[in-house]
């Protein structure tokens, strides 16, 4: 346990998620005991669970945990709110009616009991022997958003499968306007990135990874291989070269990617009622024969407004003589044997 606790610490930070109290429990007295050896002294203890917060002295424990009663009290829940408002209005400025109208309906939605869940645990205990274990990354973009989303699907031995949330991540769209394609090219690279990202950080082994977008112009510039692109198109496409190949990539509808939650919103209500957002798209329960085909690529790319123009330069060497430099010019011919080199030399 101790060896897992070493990969989980971020510089002094540890966040591990175990499959018992007893093995939290038993971890929390290991930790404590094997740093103060060394002169630390771990605190800001904080679980999910009373048992394992009644191991840790009080006063090791969170700010938020220590005076807290564990045989009457609840446990705290923090949630971090943000809102980020793109009409560069002041703090003290109202919210436009729009804006307003949104944030009430969100604040309301909480004021409800949300019982939103989320599996952990990746492989259902009951599985067989896993032979087939695939990342499906699903990214998509708007206008307001761009995100993507990743699921873990595997296959047993006895041809069950099984679908698994494991990221998801949504950013905002710069406040510099940008177009659909390049918002979508910027989901893009973000599912790349988090597919090595959970690569890296898995200790299960992986045999495959599958992206998948609606938009067919970006499958294009991701499958190019002739032409060349705008820096900034140029430069996120490297990117995902880089971490993918081109036959990773799948096209599917809009009304199958579970990115497009992501960058237009989902109430809360949705979100906790069985969202395809958590479960993932149902084709991923199928056999891959009945996964969607997608539609084939047009050989022509479709816009030209990200493609570099091709400047083809000619190059003319002027040479003027004079007659007094008729007889140095003569023994310059004699020296040289070839045209290409007087030119080199002059």
């Amino acid at each position: 346990m101790v060896v897992q606790a070493d990969v989980n610490f971020y510089v002094d930070d540890l966040l591990m998620s175990l499959d018992s109290s007893n093995e939290a429990s038993m971890l929390a007295c290991q930790l404590r005991r094997l740093l103060a050896c060394g002169g630390f002294r771990l605190t800001k203890w904080a679980s999910n669970h009373k048992g394992v917060l009644a191991t840790t002295p009080p006063e090791e424990r969170q700010n938020a945990l220590k005076e807290i009663d564990l045989r009457q009290d609840k446990l705290p829940m923090e949630r971090a709110l943000g809102c980020e408002c793109r009409r560069r209005l002041g703090w003290d400025e109202p919210l436009s009616a729009v804006n307003h109208t949104t944030w009430s309906t969100w604040l309301g939605e909480l004021a409800h009991p949300v019982k939103l869940r989320v599996p952990r645990c990746l492989k259902a205990a009951c599985a067989k022997e896993i032979i087939s274990a695939q990342l499906h990354t699903f990214c998509n973009a708007s206008q307001a958003a761009y995100g993507a989303v990743t699921y873990l699907r595997l296959v047993d031995s006895g041809g069950s499968i099984q679908c698994s949330f494991v990221y998801g991540w949504a950013k905002l769209a710069p406040l510099k306007q940008l177009t659909i394609p390049r918002l979508e090219l910027c989901a893009a690279v973000l599912a790349v990135n988090a597919d090595r990202t959970i690569r890296r950080e898995m200790t299960m082994t992986i045999h495959e990874s599958y992206f998948w977008m609606d938009s067919m112009l970006v499958l294009q510039y991701i499958s190019n291989s002739s032409r060349r692109f705008q820096t900034f198109v140029a430069n996120r496409i490297a990117v995902i070269q880089e971490l993918s190949r081109t036959d990773q990539w799948r096209h599917d509808g809009t009304s199958l990617n579970p990115a497009d939650d992501a960058t237009r919103g989902l109430p809360v209500l949705d979100l906790v009622a069985g969202s395809r957002w958590i479960r993932g798209p149902d084709f991923l329960l199928s056999v891959e024969e009945r996964w969607p085909k997608g539609k084939e690529l047009p050989a022509v790319l479709n816009d030209l407004l990200e493609v570099k123009r091709e400047v083809h330069q000619r190059s003319v060497v002027a040479l003027a003589v004079s007659e007094q430099s008729k007889w140095s010019l003569a023994k310059l011919w004699l020296r040289y044997s070839s045209w290409y080199r007087l030119v080199a030399w002059i």
